[in-house]
């Protein structure tokens, strides 16, 4: 009874959906890209407290990830590629099935244009390195850059602990074969280890321990999960950027960045809006 009712559900869906192609029955949508989504839905099932003689006792865990993009603030979702088609402050074109809100279509129709500054160029990454800025450090933002590293850095100790314990458990048990691939993961995550705190003490005794470089926004992307807080990042001709929800909400593409960067360990930690001239710490 439930089979037949679920495949005349079935059928009913697909015929509505034939129609509406044969028809012709499609939404249009023009507007600005306004945002793009990615959101990832873990879910677990199963259970450690079944039998598992029975061939049950196993969990699964599988994730979902769903693609969206908005069309002058309205969100829709879209497959990989349209996904990667669209980019924040382009003007867009989307045509969707109204039953199953497939993506009939989709075609930029025009990309912003590139607004151009006197305090940077593009031309190229070079030039633009070679007009990094380093200069001196507040205490703030020293205590800051110590803050971000330590929260990094704590998680390669407890990797490394978990690998010794792992290490010491299997040498003290007698499988002296499995010691040699294990000791040689122990001395390489040792080396990520202690390198990392080198290279913090020159930060320590740096002179100019700040760099200041410009870079310009290329995209901006929403992170979401049922699992971790949401994320924001920007796309810049640099690299990627993790910010706050409120310089992601001000920027728009080809707006121009001055990153702040802590020298020799490479940390990101402040971002300031060359047209407003606020600053934004990323602790």
């Amino acid at each position: 009874m439930f089979a037949a009712i679920f495949a005349t559900v079935i059928v009913v869906v697909l015929r509505q959906n034939y129609l509406e192609l044969k028809n012709g029955v499609k939404h249009c949508y023009t507007g600005v890209v306004t945002n793009k989504r990615v959101n990832r839905h873990t879910s677990t099932t199963g259970s450690h407290s079944t039998n598992v003689r029975a061939g049950h006792g196993s969990r699964r865990t599988t994730t979902r990830t769903t693609y969206y993009v908005s069309l002058d603030d309205k969100e829709f979702s879209v497959d990989l590629s349209v996904y990667n088609q669209a980019i924040t402050g382009d003007k867009a074109y989307l045509e969707i099935s109204p039953q199953k809100k497939q993506v009939l279509r989709f075609r930029v129709l025009a990309a912003q244009p590139q607004q151009h500054s006197p305090r940077y160029s593009a031309s190229s990454t070079v030039n633009e390195r070679m007009r990094d800025k380093e200069c001196a450090i507040s205490a703030k933002e020293r205590l800051i850059v110590r803050r971000i590293f330590f929260r990094a850095w704590r998680k390669k100790l407890f990797f490394f602990l978990a690998i010794a314990l792992f290490f010491i458990s299997v040498f003290t048990s007698g499988f002296i074969l499995f010691t040699v691939p294990l000791a040689v993961v122990l001395i390489i995550n040792a080396y990520k280890l202690f390198v990392p705190l080198l290279r913090y003490r020159q930060f320590l005794h740096a002179a100019r321990p700040k760099i200041i470089s410009s870079v310009r926004v290329k995209d901006k992307i929403t992170f979401t999960s049922n699992r971790s807080r949401t994320r924001y990042r920007l796309v810049t001709d640099d690299g990627t950027l993790d910010v706050p929800e409120a310089v992601y909400q001000s920027v728009t593409k080809s707006d121009v960045l001055s990153v702040h960067r802590a020298v020799c360990i490479d940390i990101v930690f402040g971002v300031e809006q060359k047209q407003s001239n606020a600053l934004f710490y990323l602790d």
